[in-house]
This record gives C-alpha cells, structure tokens and sequence, in this order.
C-alpha cells in the first residue's frame, strides 16, 4: 500500500567490474563522486574529440522497449580542470543506446538535458530511452521496428569536443542505476487523506520509494510524469489533484494506458462548492496525456467499481475516455481531443463540455441509459448510442454531421429536453 515504481533493475552500478569501455571509453573505476542511487557508482573517461563511453559487460533478460521506458543516471563535468568544455554541443553529444539481440542498436539523443542556450547541462542527469527507434527529439541508428521486442543491452556514448590537454583526457565522467520501468502505482491513503501529486514527487526525490526515480519533474504546479499513473491495485484508495497540470510523458508503454482507475479507487479532481443555490465546481486540474513515440496518445481507463469526482477538471489528448462505472459525477468538466467519451450506461453527466476533433464521436454510451444536463458535444457524430436509451436536458449538439446515432437495439428509448439539435441527423442503423 502506498506509491511505487514498477521497476527492474538492470544495472546498478555498484562495482566497476559489471561495465565495459564501448569505442574510445576508457578508466572504468569505482568512483568517489556522490551516488545518486545504491552504494556507489561508477566513473569512466572518453578521449577528446572522439566518441565512445560505456556498456554492460554481459547482456540481460531481452525486454521490449515498447512496453518500457529505460533511464540511466550519468553525471556530466561539464568542463575540465582548464575551463575547457567536454562534449560537443551537437545533439549527438550525449546518447542513450539501446541494443537488441540481433546486434543492431538505436541511439537516443538526450537534448532534454541541454540547458536554454543549447549547451548541456552539469551534474547528474537522468537519461531516457523507449518505444519504437528514436525519441521526440532525434534519433539514429540500424534496428528496425522488431528489435524494439528483444533489447539486451544499454549503453551510454559521449561525443566529446576537441582538444588535446592530458587534463580533458582524464576528465571523468559518472554513471549510476539503470532501470526499465512502466507505470506508477498508487494505493491506499496517506493515513485516511487522499494522495497527491506532491506525494508523488515528494516520492521520487527521495530514497524512500527503493530509489531517486527521476521521473517526475515539477515546476511550481506543473508536473511532468514520465510513466503511466495506475491508481489503485483493486483495494480501496483515495487520490485528489486541484489547480495541477499533470503531463503524461511516457516514451514506452505503447500497449499501455497513461492513466488507469482501478475498482475501489477514489479518484476527485477539483472540488465542488454546495454552500450556494447551485453547486459549483473550482478548483479543477488539467491531465493531458503526450504521445508515444508510435503517435498514440492512450487511453484514459475508469473500471468498474472506482469511484470518480471530476469537477472543473480536463482531460486532454487522449485517445479515448473510457469509463466503465456507475458512480461518477462530472461536473463544469471538459473533454479536449480525447474521443470519444465511452460510458457503460447509468451515469450522471451535468454541465460537461465534450469537444473532439471531425470524425470523432463525442460521446457512446452502452448497456443502461446514461442522463446528461447543461452539456455541450461538438463532434462528427455527437452521441453514439449502443444501448437501450438516453436522456439529455438542455443539451447542444454542436457541429455534428450526426447528432446522434443508435446502433444494434429494437427498443431505444431518447428523451431530449430543451435541447438543440437537428432532427435529421438523427440515424438508426
């Protein structure tokens, strides 16, 4: 119970003797440089104006880099006893490799670690790599899409900038705990209050949670995650965001979902202010989710049996909205780009915003009749129904070529109150 990493450990780089040189990459030593994870780690050079660096002496387990994102802690000098700088500035500088078990590898370029002026920054950083070849930034190499399947092995290149001097020669570089991992895991409480992301980033900067994870990046209520967020393990929990910016960056995970609400879970976003003669929703929070490097953006999955308050909230760019549950409020919520909304029937919808690009059906309903107030749909299809009814008040169907649609039932029952819509686009197939 708690919050977790599913992680495994590939390399955690507490001896010297489990890394080789790769190219020009040379003075493998255990280092006295401050670890950022285990017991110690490890320091290597890489001679001026060349390129090379360090690897795994023997290979692991194959695992598919589309189901995983791989990260490596790598500690950068940045210069070396005479002010001279050490790597290139190209985006080649510094390369995450993957290899796979064909022999063909994929480099990664990690221009994330480059400051504003486009030089690379100092002290430990954290490297990334997944998916398919490549990254959203750059990508080089000679594995196809099947190598992705059968990943066998890491290393970390240096592209290092000219110069002769035996002082940049010997300038060492750091690497420490490489691991593959998918997905975060929250479950149960913080002692009866829900979890938050703080809890979340507090986690992952600090050993508490097995290792310093690197994974989630905050700026004042910007957080950047790059895993999936799986809330709950189908016990009873509870988490809550308000006035957050939640960015989903997972690289792997393409068979995955950036978001899952497990059974028995409370999930809220925003709150709800019932001091007035209507209630009010404030406060709320916005979850996008980025693409993965095949171009999905995946789906954001409610189960059966969660609990779910959304309330001023947004959920943006994903694939689809899925929610199989029966207890869910939505309350002056929207839903951008993420089509459609898919709903198992007997929920309450009132005053939601559903908008999606041409060619999207903003929202299905399936099984029992779902009821919708003060809503607002725009899509090519407004309302897709494969069920037994609906009922809407004060609904605008909004540049739809179909407002609503009614698939595989003998008997739906609609029921549409002060609402606009064109009657001509309704279709039953």
């Amino acid at each position: 119970m708690g919050i977790s990493l599913n992680y495994v450990t590939l390399e955690s780089c507490d001896s010297k003797d489990n890394l080789t040189a790769v190219g020009d990459g040379g003075n493998i030593a255990d280092s006295d440089y401050p670890q950022k994870e285990g017991s110690q780690c490890v320091e290597f050079t890489v001679k001026s104006n060349s390129s090379g660096g360090v690897k795994k002496s023997s290979d692991f387990q194959a695992f598919s880099a589309i189901d995983f994102d791989l990260t490596a802690w790598f500690l950068n000098p940045v210069v070396d006893e005479n002010g001279d700088k050490l790597i290139n500035d190209a985006d080649d500088g510094i390369v995450l490799r993957l290899y796979s078990s064909s022999g063909n590898y994929a480099d990664y370029y990690q221009t994330h670690c480059k400051d504003m002026k486009g030089e690379w920054k100092g002290g430990w950083m954290l490297l990334r790599a997944g998916g398919k070849a490549g990254t959203e930034d750059a990508n080089s190499g000679t594995w196809t899409d099947s190598d992705a399947g059968s990943i066998v092995n890491f290393a970390i290149i240096l592209h290092t900038d000219s110069g002769d001097s035996t002082s940049k020669n010997s300038a060492k570089f750091g690497i420490d705990w490489v691991r593959r991992h998918d997905s975060i895991i929250v479950s149960g409480d913080n002692n009866g209050d829900p979890y938050t992301m703080e809890d979340i980033y507090q986690l992952d900067v600090s050993s508490d949670g097995g290792g310093v994870w690197g994974i989630v990046n905050k700026y004042g209520n910007y957080y950047d995650v790059m895993a999936s967020i799986v809330f709950g393990d189908g016990n009873s929990g509870k988490f809550k965001t308000s006035n957050e910016y939640i960015n989903i960056k997972n690289l792997g995970a393409v068979g995955k979902k950036p978001v899952v609400v497990n059974s028995s879970f409370q999930l809220q976003i925003g709150d709800k202010d019932t001091s007035g003669s209507i209630d009010i929703a404030k406060n709320g929070s916005i979850i996008y989710s980025s693409k993965y490097n095949d171009g999905s953006t995946g789906e954001f999955q409610i189960d059966s049996g969660s609990i779910c308050r959304f309330y001023d909230a947004t959920l943006s760019n994903f694939s689809d909205v899925k929610i199989q549950t029966v207890d869910i409020e939505m309350l002056s919520s929207k839903f951008h780009e993420s089509s459609p909304v898919i709903l198992s029937g007997g929920e309450t919808v009132v005053n939601v915003k559903i908008k999606d690009g041409v060619g999207s059906c903003g929202v299905e309903v399936t099984g029992e009749p779902s009821e919708f107030e003060d809503c607002v749909i725009v899509a090519d299809c407004g309302i897709f129904v494969n069920g037994s009814g609906f009922t809407g008040k004060n609904i605008n169907l909004s540049g739809s070529t179909k407002s609503m649609k009614f698939v595989g039932s003998d008997s739906v029952t609609v029921t549409l109150i002060d609402s606009v819509f064109d009657p001509t686009t309704i279709e039953v197939v």
